[in-house]
């Protein structure tokens, strides 16, 4: 997915499977969220949710439980509703 703001095919795949999981009545998770530009594109795909190193990197249960409870509270994301 690292392409698909940049690259028309690589983004009409990713639009294909999401288009593909949502008529099957799946919720679809995205995988690979690294920027803002790509972050955007899922949204307006319709990803229920989305996960990757911009909404956070890998972390231990110490730093988790912070992130819970203070980082991930301020973050854009939280703000937008994913569910279209």
């Amino acid at each position: 997915m690292e392409n698909i703001d940049s690259n028309d095919k690589d983004r009409g795949l990713v639009e294909a499977i999401v288009d593909l999981a949502m008529r099957l009545g799946y919720r679809v998770v995205a995988e690979g969220a690294e920027t803002e530009g790509v972050y955007e594109i899922l949204c307006e795909l319709g990803c229920h949710e989305v996960q990757g190193f911009l909404v956070a990197r890998p972390m231990t249960v110490t730093a988790l439980e912070h992130w819970m409870n203070v980082e991930c509270c301020s973050k854009v994301w939280q703000l937008r509703s994913l569910a279209h």
